[in-house]
Parts: structure tokens; C-alpha cells; sequence
């Protein structure tokens, strides 16, 4: 489990494929100290198993199901991600429970800058709109946000420049594809209510 709280930017050093597995080295020397072999990292909102370590680096692999519900297979050497190790008990929970299963692809549709914030519109699947609730909590890139307005066709969030900073939610542009993972809790609700959905 996550909190959607960055602790560092980490570079994609190397990039392998074998027999429809995805094998990832990442640079990141706090997320790195932090875990050991068999810990969960999220990888831009991605949960991944750090299945060896060296150094400043580890390594993780993505799975074809992985592959196909994240941007994953976007991933390049020299490319910049977010991470966040996996919460302990008695960390702070600075954002909201974050899984790490991102629920879709979605797709940056506009961007604009107010003041010194920086506004996302960001488009999603009709299945997963209802889950975007002004005011709730949503996952984009591994990054705990607030959604700010609903939309016929997703939701628009705030970027303030803290957030800029700290992550790579910056370098997005339109078009841009972002892993996307809806507040679980209202996931639950949700179907509790209306298990048809």
C-alpha cells in the first residue's frame, strides 16, 4: 500500500524484453536504501516487486496484464518516474491509500497554467467518470491529487508548484498518457451499493 506522496524522481537506466515480460533497471537511490528484494515499489502509480538491487538501482518486471492497463510499455531508458516505497506502519499518511492498481489509461486533453498552479483535464474510460468526485481523491502517476471539477468525460486537477517540483507531473503535455487509479474506498462503496455495476 501507497500514499500517493513522491519520495523521489527516478531514471529508467535499461529496458529488456523476453517472451512478453518487461524487465526495467530504475536509478533511485532513496527508494533503493528503503527496500530490500521481494519489497513493492510504486513505479508511476504501477505497484512492481523489486526483484534485484545494485547499488543506487533495482530492478522490477511487468507482466503482459500490466502491460496492457498502465503506460508501462511507454517506458524508456533515460525516462524520468515517479516513485514512493511501500508505506510502513507509522508513516504518514500524507495523501490517500494508494494501491498501486492503476484502474486505467488516461489521457491529458488540455493543461493551462492559473497563477502558479497548472490545471489537468484528464480524460477517462466512461466506466471509471462516476469514481471522479469533486473534492475526492485520485492517483495520476503515482501522485495523490484532489479532483478539482468533474467533466462530461473525466475530471480536472490542480497542480500546485510544490507538486511541479517534486514530480514528474510537470513534463505532461496534451496527449500525454498517465496511469490512473480511482479512491478505492469509493471503488467499494460503490459496488456495495449497486453490486450490477
Amino acid at each position: 500500500m501507497f500514499t500517493g506522496i513522491v519520495q523521489e524522481i527516478g531514471i529508467v537506466t535499461k529496458r529488456q524484453s523476453s517472451r512478453g515480460l518487461l524487465t526495467f533497471s530504475i536509478r533511485g537511490p532513496k527508494t533503493s536504501r528503503r527496500s530490500t528484494v521481494g519489497s513493492s515499489v510504486a513505479v508511476n502509480g504501477v505497484c512492481t516487486t523489486v526483484a534485484a538491487k545494485r547499488g543506487s538501482a533495482f530492478r522490477v518486471t511487468c507482466m503482459p496484464e500490466t502491460q496492457k492497463k498502465t503506460t508501462v510499455g511507454l517506458w524508456q531508458p533515460g525516462q524520468r518516474l515517479n516513485l514512493e516505497a511501500s508505506l510502513r506502519l507509522g508513516d504518514e499518511v500524507g495523501g490517500h491509500f494508494v494501491f498501486g492498481h492503476v484502474d486505467a489509461v488516461g489521457t491529458i486533453k488540455a493543461a493551462s497554467k492559473r497563477g502558479s498552479d497548472v490545471r489537468l483535464h484528464i480524460a477517462l474510460p466512461a466506466a471509471l467518470r462516476p469514481f471522479a468526485v469533486a473534492r475526492g481523491s485520485v492517483c495520476v502517476d503515482g501522485v495523490s491529487l484532489t479532483v478539482v471539477q468533474r467533466t462530461s468525460d473525466g475530471f480536472v486537477v490542480a497542480l500546485i508548484p510544490h507538486t511541479l517540483a517534486a514530480t514528474t507531473l510537470h513534463s505532461l503535455t496534451v496527449g500525454s498518457r498517465v496511469n490512473v487509479e480511482v479512491d478505492m474506498l469509493a471503488r467499494y462503496v460503490r459496488e456495495m451499493l449497486d453490486p450490477k455495476l
